[in-house]
């Protein structure tokens, strides 16, 4: 069965079941095996549409990255000056954590973890340095406007 023609119904029930269950076990404890068995579809199945386990994790976690990154930049873009917009970068950031504490967990354990590969390791630096660029905007605004030192790196 080609890609195109699986439905994103079932790729989206894959990855939330897989969610779940690494939530639960965590990813090292949780197999495809156990995916597919959550989900009554076969291993094969899951193969068709996935590389691998770390292709559903990866998309997982960038998934909920892009959410935040989404949020945060609606929040950002709402405030005028630069401490409603740090004000608004710290509350989202840690409401976000607060909401999706155990997978904020399993993401950060998997950057220096060694079941990822380079090339997926890479696709999750590169959304989360994102905030890491949005907070550097609004050091530079507060520069701007006077209120962080022209001094301070952004």
């Amino acid at each position: 069965m080609p890609k195109k023609l699986v439905s994103k119904d079932l790729e989206e029930k894959i990855l939330q079941v897989a969610e779940n269950l690494f939530l639960k076990y965590g990813y090292t404890k949780t197999g495809i095996r156990d995916i597919s068995r959550n989900c009554k579809i076969s291993v094969g199945l899951i193969y068709k549409i996935f590389k691998s386990k770390d292709d559903i994790f990866v998309r997982i976690i960038r998934k909920h990255l892009k959410e935040a990154l989404n949020e945060l930049n609606l929040k950002i873009s709402k405030a005028s000056s630069f401490e409603e917009k740090l004000s608004n970068f710290i509350e989202c950031f840690l409401n976000q954590f607060k909401r999706k504490e155990k997978l904020f967990y399993l993401f950060f354990t998997s950057l220096g973890s060694h079941f990822l590969l380079d090339k997926e390791r890479f696709q999750l630096q590169d959304i989360s340095q994102r905030f890491s660029q949005i907070l550097a905007n609004i050091i530079e605004i507060g520069k701007l406007e006077g209120k962080v030192d022209k001094n301070i790196d952004s």
